[in-house]
């Protein structure tokens, strides 16, 4: 099981990464995260 950790925050990433990693335990699996200028992105996939 993969397991996601603030590098840099700027006010609301804890909350995001808290949601990632209890989705992350329901089997859900963030396949791509990046950052822009509007803000971050998380794309996450689950196994159906």
């Amino acid at each position: 099981m993969k397991e996601y950790e603030i590098l840099h925050d700027t006010g609301k990433c804890r909350k995001l990464v808290k949601k990632i990693n209890d989705m992350v335990k329901n089997g859900w699996d963030a396949k791509s995260i990046g950052a822009g200028f509007s803000g971050v992105y998380v794309l996450m996939e689950h196994e159906s």
